[in-house]
């Protein structure tokens, strides 16, 4: 079966969409096209396997060296898969740990490149990190105040998230936050250079009427970040995690004449 590679630029990422067989004969053309992509300067590449009908162990090869060359440029290989057939591969070999593996490809939108700001793992900084962003939602009249108010909390938590998971590490190490705008929505990814972290670990809480709900003094974070945006998506991986942040831009509310 033919394999057919496709490339579009989403939100800040390379996309390539593989569709066909994935075997020892079709591999070297999917090692060949990374390999282009990368000499290209893409180095933040995902690689979406919906149209993938079968995977070997050599097409796993190719998107573990593909992995492999991308982080020696300080990028990442990230993957699309929903299929079951195609999961059960990665699974078994152990490399659903290596790869941070999505259920949808970023959605394209029409700005060019994200606003990046890049802050020190520490705590004084996630002041500045809110500052950012709510100056950047006011730009859009369409938000109302207290969606604003709710992206800033959400990226507080999040950003706070990502310098715990520091821990006590070097001082230079650094929390990468990316801005997108797009017609009705706004984007926001905050990325740390942790140990990953897998939110589906959390124990879940008990419910409020609990007494043993006064236990729980951590974890509220998470869920708070759940329910303030529209979307959220949590990619850990070997390198760090990202946190992906959507709100939906809506129209404000009128003020009321006195």
């Amino acid at each position: 079966m033919d394999l057919s590679l496709d490339v579009t630029e989403r939100n800040g990422y390379t996309v390539l969409a593989v569709h066909g067989e994935v075997d020892v004969y079709t591999a070297p053309r999917l090692r060949e096209r990374l390999v282009e992509l990368v000499s290209q300067g893409k180095h933040q590449i995902v690689v979406d396997l919906e149209g993938v009908d079968f995977l070997d162990s050599t097409g796993l090869g190719v998107l573990v060296g593909g992995l492999k060359r991308l982080r020696s440029h300080d990028g990442d290989l990230t993957l699309v898969c929903t299929q079951q057939r195609i999961l059960k591969v990665f699974e078994i070999t152990g490399l659903m740990k290596v790869f941070a593996i999505h259920m949808t490809a970023p959605e394209p939108a029409p700005g060019s490149d994200p606003i990046e700001l890049e802050i020190p793992a520490r705590a004084e900084f996630v002041a500045l990190a809110r500052l950012v962003v709510s100056s950047l939602a006011s730009a859009r009249r369409e938000i109302a105040d207290d969606r604003i108010d709710d992206l800033k909390l959400a990226v507080s938590e999040a950003c706070t998230n990502a310098i715990e998971a520091h821990g006590a590490g070097e001082v230079d190490e650094r929390v990468l936050l990316r801005w997108w705008e797009g017609d009705d929505r706004l984007r926001v990814s905050v990325e740390d250079q942790g140990s990953g972290f897998d939110p589906q670990r959390l124990r879940d809480h008990p419910p409020v009427t609990d007494p043993e709900r006064l236990n729980f003094e951590r974890g509220l974070g998470i869920p708070l970040i759940r329910t303030l945006v529209d979307e959220v998506d949590f990619t850990p991986s070997q390198r760090g995690t990202r946190v992906s942040l959507v709100m939906y831009c809506g129209p404000a509310e009128p003020d009321l004449e006195p």
